[in-house]
C-alpha cells in the first residue's frame, strides 16, 4: 500500500509539473532588422555659365545680362551665399563707385533682384543669393555690370580676375563664412 500510495503521489506530481510548465510556457519570436543612419549633405552640385567674363567695358554702357545657374546636389534644401576675392589684374575696378553691379534670380516666373550696388561690397561681405533652395533644384541667375560714366582714363585697358564664392550652409540655422570673403580659403 505504501507503494502504491507512493506511486499515486508520483503520477500526481508528474501530471501537476506536467500541467504546470505547459500552463506558463509562452512562444516567443524575435525577427531582426537593420537601421540605417546617414548625415545629410550639403553640396553645391553642377554650375554652367562660368567663368562669368565681362568683356570691353565702356563708361556709362550696361553689359549683357550673363546668365549663370546653379544647382543643389545636397540632400537638405540649403541657403547659397557669395562673395568675390581679387585674383590679379592691372587697376581697381572695384574702388567704390567705379563698378556697379546688378545680379537677379529667376524666380519660375520673373526676374527678381537680389544684388543691386558696387562691387566693393562684395569682396567685404558674403551676400545671399538663395534661401531654402530645395535639393535637387537649379536656380538660374543673371549677371551685368556698369562702369561708372565718371570713370577717368587711368581705367582705359583695365583688366582684372577674381575669385567668385558659393558657399552653401544647411537652410535650418546656417550662415556664411565669418571671414570676408576676399581673406576667405575653402
Amino acid at each position: 500500500m505504501k507503494k502504491s500510495i507512493f506511486l499515486i503521489g508520483f503520477v500526481l506530481f508528474l501530471v501537476i509539473a506536467l500541467t504546470a510548465t505547459t500552463t506558463w510556457a509562452f512562444f516567443t519570436n524575435t525577427k531582426s532588422e537593420t537601421l540605417e543612419m546617414t548625415t545629410a549633405k550639403v553640396l553645391v552640385g553642377s554650375t554652367t555659365g562660368f567663368p562669368l567674363q565681362f568683356f570691353n567695358l565702356v563708361p556709362g554702357v550696361w553689359t549683357d545680362f550673363k546668365q549663370t545657374t546653379v544647382n543643389n546636389a545636397s540632400t537638405i534644401p540649403i541657403d547659397l551665399y557669395f562673395g568675390l576675392k581679387h585674383v590679379s589684374g592691372n587697376c581697381d575696378l572695384i574702388h567704390p563707385d567705379v563698378l556697379t553691379v546688378d545680379v537677379q534670380w529667376w524666380d519660375g516666373s520673373s526676374w527678381q533682384g537680389i544684388y543691386y550696388g558696387g562691387a566693393e561690397p562684395l569682396f567685404a561681405s558674403w551676400h545671399k543669393v538663395a534661401e531654402d533652395m530645395p535639393a535637387g533644384h537649379t536656380w538660374t541667375y543673371r549677371t551685368r555690370v556698369l562702369l561708372d560714366v565718371n570713370v577717368n582714363n587711368s581705367y582705359q585697358d583695365c583688366w582684372l580676375s577674381n575669385t567668385l564664392f558659393i558657399h552653401a550652409v544647411q537652410w535650418t540655422g546656417g550662415s556664411a563664412p565669418s571671414t570676408a570673403p576676399w581673406q576667405y580659403i575653402p
